[in-house]
């Protein structure tokens, strides 16, 4: 898929990932990710400028070692139980999509700025744009501040607000994998960072939810589950995968994905059901290796269908 955006930066995007060629230098991004930014860059007119600029400032960002993009676990948990849905820090490359509004310092990368809660990155401002945003948070007490720690045990570092409250320190692999923008790849950091969690000390937050956020920071697995839902742009933003760009999200019927593999001790076949998130799987063949691996995603299939014949389908009108 080729698309020019405006002369002279153009794009090519082959397998997920987009190729995206600069009057300074080639780059690549995940895909996805162009595809977003081609339609939620806040001012369209200025988009080759805006795209130099964020490429720019990502750069930065990957030569900063404190610097860490969240799982995106941790960041829409926040969103559940404090209604945050504007995202300070980092850029639009690695901004989540499920963030309404989108900004850095007093600049907005997509959407509109307000008086909204807002979660912010502090590792990913520079410490005049930190200055800066301390002034807007002063005047409020709807934000949470993720960090990581800034100073001696009980100090509080400026410039964070002086009215801030710690809720949570601890330690876990709860970041993406560095240069994870450029492919999408869902892999977390091999190694646990240190992390505080900040609120106003005049707002609240039920044990219950700390809690839940902690568990989400502590995590020890190996990659980030994505969840695919319709909060802020996400919608756009999933419409840039193989399966949007067909229109597959609004297919009235049942979507089936199905896979087969054949390895040495055998072939295996299996399928995942979108309305219901459940699938099912089979061995296949006697165990030994040899023949195709055809035979097992046929089989895959089979599955699949057998399973739309003994349960109820929804229907949805044309």
């Amino acid at each position: 898929m080729n698309r020019r955006v405006s002369t002279p930066v153009t794009s090519t995007t082959f397998q997920f990932t987009t190729s995206v060629i600069t009057t300074r230098r080639p780059y690549q991004l995940e895909g996805i990710r162009w595809h977003l930014l081609t339609k939620v860059f806040s001012n369209p007119a200025s988009f080759e400028t805006d795209l130099h600029f964020e490429l720019l400032l990502q750069e930065r960002l990957f030569e900063n070692p404190k610097h860490r993009s969240f799982s995106w676990q941790v960041l829409r948990k926040p969103s559940e139980f404090f209604g945050t849905k504007k995202y300070i820090d980092e850029t639009g490359l690695t901004t989540p999509p499920f963030s309404l509004h989108a900004r850095r310092g007093a600049k907005s990368t997509w959407g509109v700025l307000d008086d909204s809660p807002v979660i912010v990155n502090w590792s990913g401002l520079d410490p005049s744009e930190q200055a800066e945003i301390t002034l807007t948070l002063a005047s409020t007490d709807n934000w949470i501040i993720f960090t990581h720690p800034l100073g001696p045990e009980k100090t509080i570092t400026p410039p964070i607000p002086a009215d801030a409250q710690r809720i949570l320190h601890t330690k876990g692999k709860a970041s993406r994998e560095r240069g994870w923008w450029r492919t999408g790849m869902d892999k977390l950091a091999s190694y646990g960072l240190d992390t505080k969690v900040w609120i106003n000390k005049d707002s609240t937050i039920s044990n219950t939810s700390i809690l839940a956020l902690e568990e989400l920071l502590q995590t020890k697995s190996e990659k980030y589950l994505p969840d695919m839902r319709s909060d802020g742009v996400e919608s756009i933003y999933w419409a840039g995968t193989d399966s949007g760009l067909m229109d597959i999200y609004n297919f009235s019927g049942v979507i089936y994905a199905t896979d087969g593999s054949k390895g040495s001790t055998g072939m295996g076949a299996g399928f995942y059901r979108h309305d219901t998130k459940g699938g099912g799987c089979c061995r296949v063949g006697g165990g030994t290796g040899g023949g195709s691996s055809s035979r097992a995603e046929f089989a895959a299939a089979c599955l699949a269908l057998e399973d739309s014949l003994t349960h109820d389908q929804p229907m949805r009108s044309l």
